[in-house]
Parts: structure tokens; C-alpha cells; sequence
């Protein structure tokens, strides 16, 4: 395991939260989405050109939205 990250051209990300159960709501899934995406896009915290973040939370958490957002990730690669 090693501390440096490679550089890379592009970063693609998608981040999924949920949150609300039908049963219960948990308090840390939708905020750690959040507070990931925030740092994922400080300048200078990751070392690619271009980052692009989806996020999914919620009831936006759905399997289409999911696999849509993979394959957009996967046809721009």
C-alpha cells in the first residue's frame, strides 16, 4: 500500500447514499456522499485533470439511475 495516488487525466466518480428506509433513517450515508463529493472537488485535492462527481441519494438511488450513471461513466472513459 502506498500514500501517493497516481496522476490521472480523468476522475469519475459516482457516489451513492441512502439514507431513508421504509423502516428507519440513518444519519450518515447522505451526508458522507456530500462530504466526499465536496473534498473530491477542493483544487489540489486530487491529481487529475478533469473530475466529474454523480451522486445519487435517496430516492434519486434507484437501480436505472445507478446503471445510468455507470454506463455514461463507462461510454465517456
Amino acid at each position: 500500500v502506498t500514500d501517493t495516488v497516481p496522476s490521472l487525466d480523468r476522475l469519475h466518480v459516482v457516489l451513492v447514499g441512502i439514507s431513508e428506509y421504509p423502516d428507519r433513517r440513518l444519519g450518515g450515508p447522505v451526508n458522507d456522499v456530500a462530504e466526499f463529493s465536496r473534498m473530491l472537488a477542493e483544487e489540489g485535492r486530487v491529481d487529475a485533470r478533469v473530475v466529474q462527481v454523480d451522486t445519487l441519494t435517496d430516492a434519486e438511488a434507484t437501480r436505472a439511475n445507478i446503471l445510468s450513471s455507470v454506463e455514461e461513466l463507462v461510454a465517456g472513459a
